[in-house]
This record gives structure tokens, C-alpha cells and sequence, in this order.
């Protein structure tokens, strides 16, 4: 006797024929099926946050032009990141990350200023700790005038 195993509409829908005539039969089954997700929806919904504000931050500002201290500004200003502090050397940033007082630290390099009137783009870093892979540096795209959030440029 030959079984087919290709996919069969006919079989599917007496499947689900079954089915909900077995839901109708218990209520209770139902309802939890219904139910529970829902109620997960509606929890999750409000309970995760997408948008976190006020991350502690530190700043590594190597250039003391008025275009980085502009940027620092813009940057507090945003609420996305509470500045706690500025630091003037790589290692302390680093013992600030390592001691979980900050979550990121920008740094803006000493040519910043110099590379902006220059009309190249210039490169901060924001740093951030993995706690699970370690420190990783990640470069901005929100930092130079003229470009969007997501590093490109802005469209008229």
C-alpha cells in the first residue's frame, strides 16, 4: 500500500474541521488557548521597554573644540544618555566599564574638531561592555551633522 507524503489540502482541512469541533466541546481547553496568549501580549506589551532613556555614560573627550563640547551637549540633551562623568585617559574608561558604573563611554578624538571643518567624517567610538563577550567597540553614525540616526545621510 503506497503512502503519499506530498502535502494534502483535503487532509489539512479535516485536520482543523477536527479540531475545532474538539475546542467546542471544552470550553475550558479554549479559552486557555485563546486566553493566555493574549494575556502575554497584553503583559509583554507594557512590561518591555524598546526605548531605554537615561543610560550612565561617560566621556572620553580628547578634542576641547566647540564642536565635541556641542556633541556633548546634544548628547545630554537627548535623554537617552545621563553623562556621569568625563574621563581623560582609555584606562580609566575602561575601570569605569569593568566596575559597571557607566554602560557606555563616547569618545571623541582629538582631531574631531579638525575633521569636521574638513568636511570628513569624523569618527567618535562609543564603547559598551558585553558582560557575556567582553568589551567591543562600536562606531557611531549619530554623532556628525547632516546624517540620520541610522548613519546615513539625510534625504531633503
Amino acid at each position: 500500500m503506497g503512502h503519499s507524503t506530498s502535502f494534502s489540502w483535503q487532509r489539512f482541512v479535516a485536520l482543523v474541521v477536527k479540531e475545532f469541533t474538539q475546542m467546542q466541546r471544552d470550553r475550558l481547553t479554549f479559552a486557555m488557548m485563546v486566553g493566555i496568549p493574549l494575556m502575554q501580549l497584553m503583559l509583554f506589551g507594557f512590561a518591555i521597554n524598546s526605548d531605554p532613556k537615561h543610560l550612565p555614560t561617560a566621556v572620553l573627550l580628547a578634542d576641547q573644540g566647540p564642536q565635541a563640547r556641542s556633541l556633548v551637549q546634544a548628547i545630554r540633551n537627548s535623554g537617552y544618555y545621563d553623562i556621569v562623568g568625563t574621563v581623560s585617559t582609555q584606562f580609566e574608561a575602561d575601570a569605569l566599564l569593568d566596575r559597571g558604573e557607566v554602560q557606555f563611554v563616547i569618545h571623541i578624538p582629538a582631531d574631531f574638531s579638525r575633521r569636521l571643518a574638513e568636511e570628513f567624517e569624523p569618527s567618535p567610538e562609543m564603547l559598551c561592555l558585553d558582560r557575556q563577550r567582553g568589551m567591543h567597540r562600536y562606531r557611531t553614525a549619530v554623532i556628525a551633522p547632516g546624517h540620520q540616526r541610522d548613519g546615513g545621510p539625510e534625504r531633503d
